[in-house]
Formats: C-alpha cells, sequence, structure tokens
C-alpha cells in the first residue's frame, strides 16, 4: 500500500513539473557556455554546454548539451570541487533503442555513487544521436523544491562529462553507469547558473597543476635520476677525483627537491577534495596504484641519501653492505617503481585527456619506450660493472673486428697454443678505448633520452 501511495505521489508530481514546462526559447543567445576544446563550433566540440534563460518562463533555465559519447553526456553542480553531493542533468543513450532521454539525477553526498531522482524535474525539448554524437535541448526550473535538486540560483562548481560506457536499464528506468577512466573535468571556479553572464574556463585549475606534476616528474626521473645513476654505474674509471661522485650526488639531490616540488603541486591541485589533498581513488584501480607508488617512490627517494650518510670508505670490507642497500635494494628499485608509475600518470593523463578510448595514448608509449630503453641500458651496466672484462671484450670485438678472435679459434682447434704476452702498450690501448666507450655511452644515452622526454613535456603541457 505504502509503495502503491508512493508510486501515485511521485506520477502526479511528474506530471505537475511537465504540465509546467515551458516551450523551448529560439531566440536569446546562451548566456553561459561550456566548450571543449574552447572557441570549437557547438556542432562539432567534443564537449558543449549553453545555458539561458527560458523566455517564456524566467523561473526556467534552458540547456543545451552535446557531445562526443556512445553513452551518456552529464552536466553537474557541486558546492565541492567534486563529484561528491551533486545534482546532475544528463542525456543518456538507452542502451536497447539507442535514443536519447534527459535524466534528472543526484550524487550522494559523501560518496560517488549516482542515483536516477525520483522525481523527474526536467522538461525535455529534444534530442538525437547522429554519427556518434548526442544532443539534447531541455529546460528545468531555478528552484524545483525536490530536496535532491540544487536550487541553481547559487554558486557551484561545474562537472562535464561525455561518457562512452552505455547506460543501463533498471525497473524499466535509464540510469548512469560509472564513468570509467573517462573522469568528467571541473571548472576552476564557482558560476551561479541562474545570473552568471560569460564564459567559464573549462580547463580546470586541477588540471593545469597536474600538467606540471607531469612534466615535473618527467625532469626528475627518467633525466637527472636515471643520469645521476648512469655517472655512478659507468663514469667512475674516467672521472677520478672523486667527480664522479659530485655530479652524481648533485644530479640526485636536484631530482628529490624537483619530485619533492611536483608532489607539493598534485596535492595542491587537490586540495579541494572530499579528503583535502588526496586524489579521487573511488572505483579507479589505476589512481591507486599511482598515489600508493609515487608515495612509496617519495619515502625511498628522501631515505636513500641519508642512508649515503652512514656510508663506508671505499675498499673497506663492509663497503659492499652500503653499496647493496644504497645501489641495489634501494636504488635500483625506487627508479624501476618510479619509471612505471610514470607510464600509470601519463595513463592517467591521458584518460582524462582523451574523450575517446580510441584515442592514442602518445605519452605512455614514448614512456614505455624510454622504459624499455633504461632495462636494457641497466642490464648492460650491471654486466659491466661486475664483468667488466666480458663487456669490454665484447665492445672491443666491434671496434677491432673478428680476425683476431677467428684466429685464435682456428689455432685452438688445429691443436696450436695461442700464446697471450702481456702487452703494456695493448693494454694502454684498451684502457683508452675504455674510456672512449663510456664517454660514447653518456653521449648516446643523452641523445636518445632527451629528444623524446622533451617531446612528452610539450606533450603534457600542450594536449
Amino acid at each position: 500500500m505504502n509503495t502503491l501511495a508512493l508510486f501515485i505521489f511521485a506520477l502526479a508530481s511528474w506530471s505537475g513539473a511537465f504540465s509546467k514546462c515551458p516551450r523551448q526559447s529560439l531566440s536569446s543567445a546562451y548566456r553561459i557556455i561550456n566548450a571543449l576544446p574552447a572557441g570549437c563550433d557547438p556542432s562539432n566540440c567534443d564537449y558543449y554546454l549553453g545555458i539561458r534563460t527560458n523566455d517564456e518562463d524566467p523561473q526556467f533555465l534552458d540547456f543545451m548539451m552535446a557531445g562526443n559519447a556512445q553513452g551518456w553526456i552529464a552536466i553537474g553542480f557541486s558546492p565541492k570541487h567534486d563529484m561528491d553531493d551533486a545534482d546532475v542533468l544528463a542525456c543518456a543513450l538507452h542502451p536497447t533503442t539507442r535514443i536519447p532521454e534527459v535524466l534528472d539525477a543526484y550524487n550522494i553526498p559523501n560518496d560517488h555513487d549516482n542515483i536516477r531522482d525520483t522525481i523527474q524535474n526536467v522538461c525535455p525539448h529534444t534530442a538525437n544521436f547522429s554519427n556518434g554524437r548526442i544532443t539534447c535541448f531541455f529546460s528545468r526550473a531555478i528552484n524545483t523544491g525536490d530536496p535532491q535538486d540544487k536550487d541553481l540560483n547559487g554558486d557551484y562548481y561545474e562537472q562535464f562529462a561525455a561518457v562512452d560506457n552505455p547506460a543501463e536499464v533498471v525497473s524499466g528506468n535509464v540510469i548512469l553507469t560509472y564513468h570509467g577512466s573517462q573522469t568528467p573535468l571541473i571548472s576552476n571556479s564557482k558560476v551561479n547558473p541562474a545570473s552568471t553572464n560569460g564564459s567559464v574556463s573549462s580547463s580546470p585549475l586541477r588540471v593545469t597543476l597536474t600538467r606540471a606534476h607531469g612534466i615535473l616528474m618527467v625532469v626528475a626521473w627518467p633525466v637527472l635520476a636515471v643520469i645521476g645513476i648512469f655517472f655512478a654505474a659507468w663514469m667512475k674509471p674516467v672521472l677520478p677525483n672523486g667527480w664522479w661522485f659530485q655530479i652524481h650526488r648533485c644530479l640526485m639531490m636536484s631530482s628529490v627537491l624537483v619530485s619533492s616540488a611536483a608532489l607539493v603541486l598534485v596535492f595542491v591541485a587537490n586540495k579541494d577534495n572530499q579528503t583535502p589533498g588526496l586524489i579521487e581513488l573511488c572505483n579507479r584501480p589505476k589512481a591507486i596504484a599511482h598515489f600508493v607508488i609515487g608515495c612509496s617512490v617519495m619515502v625511498l627517494q628522501i631515505i636513500n641519501p641519508m642512508v649515503a650518510l652512514f656510508r663506508c670508505a671505499p675498499g673497506t670490507p663492509r663497503r659492499w653492505i652500503f653499496n647493496l642497500i644504497h645501489g641495489t635494494s634501494i636504488g635500483l628499485t625506487v627508479l624501476l617503481l618510479a619509471l612505471g608509475n610514470a607510464g600509470i600518470g601519463a595513463s592517467l593523463f591521458e584518460d582524462t585527456i582523451n574523450q575517446t578510448p580510441a584515442e592514442s595514448h602518445t605519452i605512455l608509449w614514448i614512456l614505455v619506450v624510454m622504459v624499455m630503453f633504461v632495462a636494457i641500458l641497466l642490464i648492460v651496466l650491471i654486466i659491466a660493472v661486475n664483468r667488466p672484462g666480458s663487456a669490454h671484450s665484447f665492445l672491443h670485438m666491434l671496434m677491432k673486428g673478428k680476425k683476431e678472435e677467428e684466429r685464435m679459434l682456428i689455432g685452438e682447434e688445429e691443436g696450436k697454443a695461442v700464446e697471450h704476452k702481456p702487452d703494456i702498450a695493448n693494454k694502454t690501448t684498451l684502457t683508452t678505448e675504455s674510456s672512449i666507450v663510456r664517454w660514447m655511452g653518456l653521449v648516446f644515452l643523452l641523445a636518445v633520452m632527451l629528444p623524446p622526454l622533451t617531446c612528452v613535456a610539450v606533450l603534457i603541457a600542450l594536449k
């Protein structure tokens, strides 16, 4: 009985709301315009929202919403710089008929679950889906009196979403599904939908600070840390008197400072979240992994220089313990974690920027190739440091050719003793060649790494 009464009340409220719906305005221009990318034409924007006061009834607002999406598009109004406690107006494709439907929904306070409002206080006008693009025109009262609806004569952050995940049908009603990796963008300032004039920035401050975070991390790890480790592992014989150590220490401490600044920026970018400073982790495995690994890397990066303060002098019996802890256990581990986490971060960033999953992850693939190169380089360095003879013989063979090796093999097969006489001149030549190879390795590292990483930084800044 109670269920039937509630249904009759909801139906009466729904009918009452629609009986008051005004006609769509045809003459006045939109007061608030949000376009992605900025300045695009409404007919081809990745996402477009226009808001204006209805000509027939000024207590209503007209909305035009369009976007490239296979599932749904939406605008949310929240008092927080977060999806929490948002009033959501959406246009979703019915998963079976593929006909767009205007929805009135809301996000639960202190949560992010989206609920379809029992009372649909929206006035649909026209809606269509064509060539992968959803377009809807509808109106809504500024103040509906529904406790689940926000009074639009107030200040709110705007949230913009164009999602490919299909909507669902529950009990005959279309409901929104989780947006997945296509995280909605949020305006960098609050607006009053009922009175604000002019355009609102569609590039949130959070995205700008996140870009800076990514660029600084690229500088801190693939550039400063990798080159610093290269000097410690490869350049000792050619930079005597401790110069390799001074360069190594300078680069690694610079890496600590730059990555610390990057960490501060990303916490500032998320200062308005429900948990200030923390990125949105709910139902986002990649975000959780990036956050946990990033914090772990930062802690280890700070600990490792402290370990260096207690190092033994070179040549002492226990020096190997320091080398194992500082260089391998912490140093190598934190480098690999940081490079892997850079890839996760690039994927998260491009998932946010990209409007469809089909878009290429250019930054991610560049970093993947770079991580593969660095991994191979690290293997070569470990071999060279621990078995320099084998590495040098291989490089020497490449430089001198295979004739001498073939002669030695033929002599051994014929049972002839091949005499290896100590040759001071030859030893000096090998040492010189070794120095040349090490310097060439440094030049090769810089030549191969710096141009792609410069491209990564530019793409993060401009994409």
